[in-house]
């Protein structure tokens, strides 16, 4: 594994200011007023320059956020990309390297608009404050010359790739004698540390997404598998599927979740079949059959890990949620045969204690209690009763005719 290990950092960076604070004794605001302020370490107004900067900025940083989420496992700013995920990652970096030179192009040409924009906003917050003529202009002139000359404006971004770097995990038993062999065996000594802390903080970040993916996986049935908890778009993934995407990622670094690996590979596999339209009764019901033994498993290996394990945030929500399945079953077994309110309300109060890793769980009872409420309201109806009130209704409404 050490082998295929690499070092990548992907930077985003404005070359001009993006913001500027407003000093507070420009609001014009008392001296004692400003004094207190600034010794409570107040912040003043913090205007963007332009909107269109930070929009683009921030976009560039969500792809950025997503290679290192997707491809990377990560510690104290520090990530480690995997040598399968090394052509994925590079595609996103060049589809970031093109986006880059659009907004470049769409910043050079809208120079003299987003100036404008940030003139007619130093106007309004800066007029009204000074009564002086003089001063105003100066306070205005000086907030004026912050924003960004056009050729600035126009490589206003910038992306940073560092890597992919191999590392060497391999450290040796002594330093040596010559300089590069001290430097190798540092190098190895203190990017070993880092990536075993990377190891563990992942480690502890799959046994959260595990607690999660579990609670999601355990309301599934045959007719929702392939559906999202929100929203009607097929094409875009359920939560429990990029809950799998991102677990295969970190199981690629994390000694002891190969066979989870294995199992969450095929759970997404026959999830993903099932949600084509096209499969026959007969395939749909093998699949989902597939899915429900894999889930099994999942659950068994995940058992597994847990016992034994050092206790961490991580495997405490991952020990609930496994708890939380079999309460859970039996709640909604138990609510099947419930005839009375009384009944339904005893049973729901079991659901009382799922409070962590559990919302897909408690919003699937609250519906098949609601479901169950209409089936005992139903079963009470005197069929009788009800026609003898409608008959009655029909001759009121005779008698009462003029006609």
């Amino acid at each position: 594994m050490s082998n295929d290990v690499f070092l990548l950092s992907v930077t985003v960076a404005s070359n001009v200011r993006q913001t500027i604070q407003f000093k507070m004794k420009d609001l014009q605001l008392p001296s004692q007023t400003v004094e207190t302020l600034e010794e409570h370490g107040a912040v003043s107004i913090r205007p963007n320059l332009s909107n269109m900067l930070k929009e683009s900025l921030n976009e560039l940083r969500i792809e950025q956020s997503k290679i290192y989420a997707e491809h990377c496992i990560s510690h104290a700013e520090t990530h480690f990309l995997m040598a399968h995920h090394f052509e994925d990652a590079m595609a996103k970096i060049r589809r970031m390297r093109i986006s880059l030179l659009h907004m470049n192009q769409s910043l050079k040409g809208e120079w003299y608009t987003e100036m404008r924009r940030w003139e007619k906003m130093v106007n309004k917050t800066i007029e009204p404050l000074f009564a002086d003529p003089v001063s105003q202009e100066l306070v205005k002139a000086a907030y004026m010359n912050v924003f960004p000359e056009k050729e600035a404006f126009a490589n206003a971004i910038e992306i940073q790739v560092v890597g992919p770097h191999p590392v060497s995990l391999d450290v040796a038993a002594t330093p040596g004698d010559t300089l590069s062999e001290k430097m190798a065996y540092e190098a190895a000594c203190n990017t070993q540390a880092v990536y075993t802390a990377a190891q563990k903080s992942a480690k502890d970040k799959a046994c959260k997404r595990f607690a999660l993916f579990l609670d999601d996986l355990d309301v599934r049935n045959s007719t929702n598998v392939g559906d999202r908890q929100t929203g009607g778009n097929s094409d875009r993934r359920g939560s429990w599927e990029v809950a799998a995407e991102e677990l295969n990622v970190i199981a690629d670094h994390v000694p002891g979740l190969e066979t989870i690996k294995l199992i969450t590979g095929t759970i997404l596999t026959q999830g993903r079949r099932m949600k084509n339209t096209k499969l026959s009764a007969h395939e749909r019901s093998e699949a989902f059959t597939s899915f429900t033994n894999q889930r099994q498993l999942l659950r068994a290996e995940l058992k597994e890990l847990v016992d034994g394990a050092e206790s961490t945030e991580g495997m405490q929500a991952l020990q609930t949620s496994l708890s939380a399945t079999g309460e859970y079953q039996t709640i909604m077994s138990d609510m099947k045969v419930c005839e009375t309110e009384e009944q339904l309300e005893t049973t729901l109060l079991k659901a009382e204690t799922f409070t962590l890793c559990s919302n897909q769980r408690v919003k699937s009872i609250k519906q098949a209690a609601q479901r169950q409420r209409e089936f005992i309201a139903a079963k009470h109806v005197n069929v009788d009763d009800e026609l003898s009130a409608i008959e009655s209704l029909q001759a009121e409404e005779k008698e009462d005719c003029d006609f």
